[in-house]
């Protein structure tokens, strides 16, 4: 079981904002007074006025004051009661710095390090318990080219600043924008006195060497491979592959690993159950001893072993859970018993309403389990109006015993995260759960782990540093570590991030934002990174499988930026999701060791990491590795009269004889299909409720005069945009569907629109209750027309390639690119209109939206015309094959999964593409029932690069 990484956003690896501490404080900011308190170190000289609020924070080798210009930021801040206080007095006694908060009248003693790179900073008294946080060795400094709450480090090119916490009694805030805010703090609930940490202030070049002092004087946590060291160390630039390994199939995993140039074989699904995580008996049968034989054959192949986990998660049918639950799983909402209730009863009376909790039992919900003494009771219902409590109850959940229980018994609301119960951040079972885990890595001797579903423990960040920590300082040996939540404490001992679940849909366009995204983490975080994790597609209903040219595009980004990549559903034995596994594994192997013995040039590596350049790897017959520039362009056809058969490509190569793909799609079935699901008529004016706009953007939907051709109630929609150019004009109007719509018969959107040419964007938009992943359903139709067209818009056909094309009120990388709509409970229609010309009205109509099943087609002898010279290639292409023509003797027709159905003989020559723009027109033999839909995609390829 694999869980998503959390958006960047909420794993807050780059800088967040924070408002001014002052205007937090509620109080009006002091001129800084006379320097009172002068601190310094080998490259820092850090000067805090008389009256408690920052003076300078120089860099001593240039003289260049980093303190932010403006109001000063005050040095420490306490809040009590509800309100914060600056401090507003500070001096200076040996190591003591003493601190006074006029606001409060309350004090408090800092014990001052002085070390030759950095600083620390330990709270010794405070002068009130009633005190409930404290920020301290807080600076707001102008330093905002580089930002990482995960490390701690704020930069320029010439200078930085690191803040570490040396405890778990102490965190960090830290701010975005030109002056980034600094601000360490430690907080009640954790205890005050004690916190501690360290402030480095240097030039950025000797950063790492500092951090890497600082960890090992400091008694932290860290590792030779991870924090400060990680970017130096050899194994983080390994690549793995997800691997559910038997006893049995080990010497199969390694085959394939160096057939694909990988390094580490990552063992997932091992575990019996997460939470005791003792060896599956089925891939296990001599237990650990057979476990430890299996990562010792991976070791004699030259391998590493990685170990997967689910960290704090307890799988329901785990012992700590049945036949009785642990006393330290984590609750998070309690209850009263209201009444007596027997073994059999299915209602849970309590006191109080129970509030919003859910009802459902779902991989992105909170739950719905209470516990009473050893009996845990899954209920279907909640009662929030008097008489309270929780309805259709199951009594004795997950095989623990039913039992009665007294009026006054405490309800336990247990905490769940991803399907799995966790324990609590205070209890002993936290340490319990992570010697599980540390007992077969250390037994067996794994080189690797990755913490998955961290963010899931209870206890906020707390609980997450502490379960971190617990497993990490109980591993014996030299560990990569990876993890899904990037958090701040286990920076020093973290080795690699930069892991995004794999992508379904627009997939050259995710590895373009992972790369993006991944060198920024790397510059901020100072942590190798990875793109991973990446999936060799197989077909579904939701998506095709994956091309060939989509996994060069990864591994041809991954050697250019030397970032290692990890896979996932990959098989050995069997039948994997996509029959050319084998073929694509050839490929990646071919570039990883390329990657992994740096053999190619720097001038030619920096040609390859341009977002949105392609390249083909072709040898030469001196054997050194050539790149070919290479374009895939596709074209949809939507039929054969409808003015999509026929367009034109440009080709900014030289002269060459065609090459192409040609994918057959499904077709919608009428829209008077008996399976159809009307998701909007527009026969009442208040069926859509606005979902906001752009800022200079005004818009409405209403019913309109005319109707649709098919005789429905149409939509008029009009919009103007005061903006200067067309990114970023959006707005949406939302219906929302109580109870949720059952789409699960259907595949896709039929709808009428009436263009007005001004191209504009049409996204009709489908989504999921929050309990289910977040899903943004994405489905464009661009109004470059005059008229009325039918238009149909594929659930499988995602327009996630796209989204960046636009600027949309929400963030896509995994509810775009990746979550599935769940078809069987669709909430929401949202329509939004984008896109729009600078300065004029647009007005177009919608017809009725309905949601429509699909149906297979079949493309018979299809034909590609360029200029005067047409291809007719001799086959039936039905929908989800493709073909695939790289030259008159290598056309191959592929099915669904991309297995073999035949090589296609061609007659005659091919048609050739000459440089600049051609006119392509597509055609095929009469479809019986819906219109011929296809993408036709054709390559054209350049001289390979020189170096």
């Amino acid at each position: 079981m694999l869980t998503r990484k959390r958006p960047c956003s909420d794993l807050a690896i780059l800088a967040v904002g924070l408002s001014a501490c002052w205007s937090a404080a509620g109080e009006a900011a002091p001129a800084p007074s006379a320097p009172a308190v002068t601190l310094e170190t080998d490259h820092l000289r850090w000067v805090i006025a008389s009256n408690g609020v920052n003076h300078s924070f120089i860099c001593k080798q240039s003289a260049r004051e980093y303190c932010a210009a403006g109001p000063r930021q005050p040095w420490a801040v306490i809040r009590k009661g509800g309100k914060s206080h600056g401090a507003t007095a500070c001096t200076l006694d040996a190591d003591r710095l003493r601190l006074h908060f006029a606001g409060s009248g309350d004090e408090a003693t800092i014990r001052v390090g002085r070390k030759k790179a950095y600083l620390t900073f330990e709270v010794v008294s405070i002068s009130d318990p009633q005190i409930e946080e404290m920020t301290f060795g807080a600076v707001r400094v102008a330093l905002a080219k580089r930002a990482s709450r995960m490390s701690g480090v704020v930069a320029g090119d010439q200078f930085a600043a690191c803040a570490r916490a040396l405890n778990l009694r102490t965190n960090l805030r830290l701010g975005g924008g030109p002056a980034p805010l600094v601000a360490p703090y430690a907080c009640a609930a954790h205890g005050l006195v004690g916190a501690k940490v360290a402030v480095v202030g240097c030039p950025t070049g000797r950063l790492r060497g500092v951090l890497q002092r600082l960890v090992k004087e400091e008694g932290l946590l860290w590792s030779p491979v991870g924090g400060p060291f990680a970017l130096d160390a050899q194994d983080n630039r390994g690549s793995y592959v997800f691997a559910t390994v038997s006893e049995k199939d080990v010497a199969d995993w390694i085959a394939l690993a160096d057939k694909a140039g990988l390094t580490t074989i990552h063992m997932i699904g091992w575990q019996q159950s997460l939470g005791h995580y003792e060896p599956r008996k089925n891939l296990f049968p001599n237990g650990l001893e057979g476990l430890k034989d299996t990562v010792s054959a991976i070791h004699k192949a030259g391998l590493k072993a990685g170990m997967h986990t689910l960290t704090g998660g307890i799988a329901p049918h785990d012992p700590f859970v049945t036949p009785v639950p642990h006393q330290g799983l984590a609750v998070d909402a309690a209850f009263t018993l209201a009444d007596d209730v027997d073994p059999g009863g299915t209602i849970i009376p309590t006191t109080d309403p129970p509030g919003d909790l859910d009802t459902v039992w779902a991989y992105a919900g909170r739950g719905n389990v209470v516990r009473i003494d050893n009996e845990l009771i899954q209920y279907t219902g909640i009662s929030r109006e008097a008489p309270f409590g929780f309805t259709g109850c199951k009594r004795g959940a997950f095989g623990t015993r039913t039992a009665r229980h007294g009026k006054g018994s405490a309800v336990g609301h247990l905490f769940v995260r991803y399907g799995l119960f966790q324990p609590d951040a205070n209890s002993p079972l936290l340490g319990e759960v992570a010697q599980c885990i540390a007992k077969p890595f250390n037994a067996c001797g794994f080189d690797m782990i990755y913490m998955d579903g961290l963010e899931g423990m209870s206890g906020g960040w707390h609980g997450v540093a502490k379960m971190s920590a617990g497993i990490f300082r109980r591993l014996k040996r030299r560990t990569l570590v990876e993890a899904s939540n990037w958090i701040y404490h286990a920076w020093p001992y973290h080795s690699r991030l930069g892991a995004y679940d794999h992508p379904k849909w627009g997939l050259k366009r995710f590895v373009d934002v992972h790369c993006r995204d991944a060198q920024t983490y790397r510059a901020a975080s100072l942590l190798a990174t990875q793109l991973g994790w990446w999936a060799i597609l197989g077909p579904s209903t939701d998506h095709r499988s994956e091309y060939p040219d989509e996994v060069e595009y990864l591994c041809c980004k991954s050697l250019a930026w030397d970032a290692p990549m990890s896979f996932q559903q990959i098989r050995v034995g069997g039948q994997p999701p996509n029959a050319r596994q084998d073929e694509y594994l050839g490929l990646v192997g071919r570039y990883e060791r390329l990657r992994l013995g740096k053999a190619v040039p720097e001038s030619v590596l920096a040609r390859l990491r341009a977002p949105r350049e392609e390249f083909r790897l072709l040898g030469s017959a001196a054997g050194r590795p050539q790149f070919a520039p290479t374009d895939y362009t596709t074209h949809k056809v939507t039929g054969l009269r409808d003015g999509s058969s026929r367009w034109v490509v440009r080709n900014r190569f030289g002269r060459q004889p065609l090459r192409l793909r040609i994918e057959a799609l499904y077709a919608a079935a009428p829209a008077g299909s008996p399976d159809g699901v009307v998701l909007a008529r527009f026969d009442k004016a208040a069926e859509f409720a606005p979902a906001g706009s752009a800022a200079d953007v005004t818009a409405s939907l209403t019913p309109a005069a005319e109707k649709a051709p098919d005789g429905s109630p149409a939509a008029r929609f009009d919009a103007t945009s005061a903006a200067a150019n067309r990114r970023g004009t959006w707005v949406g109007f939302r219906k929302e569907f109580a109870p949720t719509l059952d789409l699960s018969k259907c595949g896709a959107i039929g709808l009428w629109i009436r263009g007005d040419g001004k191209g504009q964007l049409i996204n009709c938009q489908l989504t999921n209750p929050r309990h289910f992943w977040p899903t943004w359903d994405e489905h464009y139709a661009d109004v470059d027309f005059k008229g009325w067209r039918y238009v149909e818009l594929h659930l499988r056909e995602r327009d996630a390639a796209r989204f960046g094309d636009y600027g949309w009120p929400y963030r896509g990388r995994s509810a775009v690119f990746r979550s599935p709509l769940i078809r069987g409970h669709v909430n929401a229609l949202t329509v939004y209109g984008n896109n729009l010309p600078p300065g004029e009205d647009v007005t177009c109509s919608l017809g009725r939206i309905t949601a429509l099943p699909v149906t297979k087609i079949t493309l018979t002898k299809p034909r590609v015309r360029v200029a005067d010279t047409e291809v007719v290639l001799p086959v039936n292409i039905e929908s989800g094959q493709y073909l695939e023509l790289e030259a008159a003797d290598r056309c191959t027709l592929y099915d669904e999964r991309g297995a073999r159905l035949q090589q296609v003989r061609l007659g005659g020559s091919l048609p050739h593409l000459t440089s600049g723009e051609n006119d392509v027109t597509f055609s095929c033999d009469a479809v019986q029932g819906r219109g011929p839909r296809a993408n036709v995609t054709l390559i054209t390829c350049g001289e390979p690069l020189r170096p």
